[in-house]
C-alpha cells in the first residue's frame, strides 16, 4: 500500500519527536464520527498494525467512505487484520463499485471470475470489468479486450476486442499491443478502422473530461 507512505511518514513524526496536536485532533474527529479522519487513521496504520487499520477502515466504511470500503474489502480477500473471508469482501468490494470505485469494481470482477466468495458468474465479471474500463482503469480494459476476444461473459466481438486492447495499449499494457495484432488477424481493414476511430474518440473525450477537472493551487 505505498500510497499510505506520506501520510505514514507524516504520523510517524508525530509518534516520534515532533507535536501531537495533529494526531490528537484526528483522533478526536475519528471518535466523533468523522468518516475521513477514521479512514486516514485506518491509512496511517496500514503498514504497521492491519488490525487497527481494519478497524479504523470498518468505522469509514460503514458511513460510506467510499476508499475505505475497498480497502476492507481487501482486508477480507487477503486476511490483512481480520480473518480471512471471501464473502466479506465480495460485500465491500461490492459496495465501493457500486458508488463508482473501478479497483472495487476490478476486484469485484476478478471474485465473480474465480467464483470466490459468489457464485461464480463469467458474464457479472465482464460487467463490472466493462464498468471500470469505462472510467479508464488499465487492466480493466485489458480484461474487456479478453473477454470479448474469447467470447467469456459476452459474445465475442473482434471490434470491441480491438478497442479495448488499443485503450490499453495507449496507457501501457504490456500484453495489449500484442493482443490486438493477433485479434487484428481475423479483422477486416474496415473493421479495424472502426475501432481504431472508437479508441480514438474515447480518449479525446476522457481528456476533455479531465481538462475539465478544476485544479487546486499548488
Amino acid at each position: 500500500m505505498k500510497r499510505f507512505l506520506p501520510l505514514l511518514t507524516a504520523l510517524a513524526l508525530l509518534f516520534g519527536c515532533g507535536p501531537k496536536t495533529e494526531l490528537e485532533q484526528l483522533q478526536r474527529r475519528a471518535a466523533k464520527g468523522d468518516a475521513q479522519a477514521q479512514f486516514d487513521l485506518g491509512a496511517a496504520h496500514a503498514n504497521i498494525d492491519p488490525a487497527e487499520a481494519a478497524k479504523w477502515f470498518s468505522q469509514a466504511a460503514a458511513r460510506g467512505h467510499v476508499e475505505a470500503q475497498f480497502f476492507l474489502g481487501d482486508a477480507f480477500e487477503k486476511g490483512l487484520g481480520v480473518k480471512q473471508d471471501f464473502t466479506e469482501a465480495a460485500a465491500w468490494y461490492r459496495k465501493a463499485a457500486e458508488q463508482g470505485s473501478p479497483a472495487a469494481q476490478i476486484n469485484l470482477g476478478t471474485l465473480h471470475l474465480d467464483g470466490h466468495g459468489v457464485k461464480q458468474d463469467v458474464a457479472e465479471a465482464a460487467r463490472w470489468f466493462r464498468r471500470a474500463a469505462g472510467q479508464g482503469d488499465v487492466a480493466a480494459q485489458f480484461n474487456c479486450g479478453l473477454a470479448n476476444a474469447e467470447g467469456k461473459g459476452v459474445r465475442t466481438n473482434n471490434v470491441e476486442a480491438y478497442f479495448w486492447f488499443t485503450l490499453a495499449s495507449r496507457q501501457g499494457h504490456q500484453n495489449a499491443a500484442g493482443a490486438r495484432e493477433q485479434i487484428s488477424q481475423l479483422m477486416s481493414p474496415d473493421q479495424i478502422f472502426e475501432a481504431s476511430q472508437r479508441a480514438q474518440k474515447f480518449a479525446a473525450v476522457n481528456e476533455i473530461k479531465t481538462n475539465a477537472v478544476p485544479k487546486k493551487r499548488p
